[in-house]
């Protein structure tokens, strides 16, 4: 496996990481003569995957014929009987050419061949605020590159089919809807599959999952811990919109906030910029907070500021934040400070959170101990995550949808939070050869071994 080797020469060398591409993906494109047919295990290959494609053919005896395999229109095999190929696909946007030159026993010559270009999508759910645990949202998280301008389509140009149990929901089906809203029961234990298409209706990728209640529930908990902590701002919301600022809450530019006798505390974010900066003073009071879920869902900001004043931030504060790629904080502050654009406690020993937009590879700095609560949420763009042999412990949910991201220890096993790895199936975890404690991981996924 290539990742693995790649991961492996680095981690064992102690050398830093090259810019790896992003985890997205097209599709694949066939041309054969009818003679010869070729197919993919798996069928439509994600980013840095391993591929095994097969020749087959019903006219032609396959196994007494010579094949030449060709990738990228280098030779890469040939033999008698060779009718498999084994290829690590590349990334985001990133087609490999493969051909496959068959000569059977009678003199006959067939070519066939093909495109990988990877892809990826997943989905995942959230509750809808404010309707008493009733109803949950199902999104699609599309990460697909146009061949032909090579940028990421938007949502507004995909056509997205939804189906429950094979069958198709046709009144949630259309361009752009990327995402359902259900009642709570109506989805559990049930097969929901996604479907997308691009303008000429051909199929990019599609994709399938089953949630079970506890998944739910433990979304749920969340919102309700949260709300339970923030109804002391009495803010109502009617479909995810403020509605009423009773007393105690105000506007001040792009924020929401309240106020004390002596500070400030920042509710929400109303505006639509990229870089934001949160401001130290408003109305002469020092800004020393920032609430759970301030940002959420905020998807134009690709950069935050933190001013130095600030010493108390929620949980969950960047969630759905897709563009963020940067969190800074001024040096000047005694809680907080960044490397890298993540977010680090003062001492640079607990990271909390890593910008959801970050792509390629990340390496958490030595010296850090803990790996914080949903630090690494939904950072499906991210290739691969070291962690080094200073950390000891992984917070809850630390990989929470991290989907296909490979998580390399480079130390001892060290504690863990509750379902670090939460709707995460798919995620390898490695760790360095030596290591103790390995043998007893109870990471809920099994931890392989890297060897040069």
């Amino acid at each position: 496996m290539k990742t693995v080797t790649f991961l492996t020469s680095i981690l064992l060398a102690g050398a830093p990481f090259a810019k790896a591409e992003l985890d997205l993906g097209w599709g694949n494109n066939q041309r054969s003569d009818q003679t010869i047919n070729m197919s993919m295990t798996p069928s439509q290959p994600e980013p840095d995957q391993d591929v095994q494609v097969e020749l087959g053919s019903a006219k032609v005896n396959i196994n007494v014929s010579h094949i030449t395999w060709y990738v990228d229109r280098s030779k890469t095999k040939e033999g008698l009987g060779v009718k498999e190929l084994s290829l690590k696909s590349k990334g985001l946007g990133k087609p490999t050419l493969i051909k496959a030159v068959v000569v059977a026993k009678d003199g006959s010559k067939f070519e066939i061949s093909s495109v990988i270009v990877p892809k990826r999508l997943s989905i995942r759910i959230e509750p809808v605020p404010n309707c008493s645990n009733r109803l949950v949202k199902v999104i699609a998280v599309a990460e697909v590159i146009d061949p032909l301008t090579g940028k990421l389509m938007l949502d507004e140009d995909l056509f997205y089919k939804w189906s429950f149990n094979n069958t198709v929901a046709g009144a949630l089906c259309g361009l752009g809807k990327d995402s359902i809203v259900l009642k709570r029961g109506s989805f559990v234990d049930k097969l929901i599959e996604v479907v997308v298409r691009n303008a000429k209706g051909e199929t990019i990728f599609e994709t399938s999952r089953i949630f079970k209640e506890k998944h739910i529930q433990s979304l749920f908990d969340q919102a309700t811990n949260t709300n339970n902590n923030s109804s002391e701002t009495g803010i109502s919301a009617k479909n995810g919109n403020i509605t009423t600022l009773p007393e105690k809450v105000f506007q001040g530019g792009a924020f929401l906030y309240s106020s004390n006798h002596s500070t400030i505390t920042i509710i929400k974010y109303t505006g639509h910029s990229g870089e934001v900066t949160v401001p130290s003073v408003i109305n002469n009071k020092p800004v020393t907070g920032i609430k759970t879920w301030a940002f959420r869902g905020c998807t134009s900001i690709s950069s935050v500021t933190i001013p130095k004043t600030v010493v108390n931030i929620g949980s969950y504060v960047f969630e759905g934040c897709t563009k963020l790629t940067s969190i800074m904080v001024e040096e000047a502050n005694v809680s907080y400070s960044t490397i890298d654009g993540a977010l680090f406690n003062k001492t640079k020993t607990e990271l909390i959170q890593v910008p959801i937009g970050k792509s390629g590879n990340y390496i958490i700095p030595n010296g850090v101990t803990s790996i914080g609560n949903n630090s690494f949420e939904s950072c499906t763009k991210l290739q691969n995550i070291v962690i080094p042999a200073s950390v000891t412990f992984v917070g809850k949910h630390a990989f929470a949808y991290c989907k296909d991201v490979n998580v390399c220890f480079t130390g001892d096993v060290p504690n863990l939070g509750e379902e670090v790895f939460f709707c995460a199936e798919t995620t390898p975890v490695y760790y360095l050869p030596g290591k103790k404690g390995w043998s007893s991981w109870k990471g809920g996924r099994q931890a392989k071994e890297l060897t040069p």
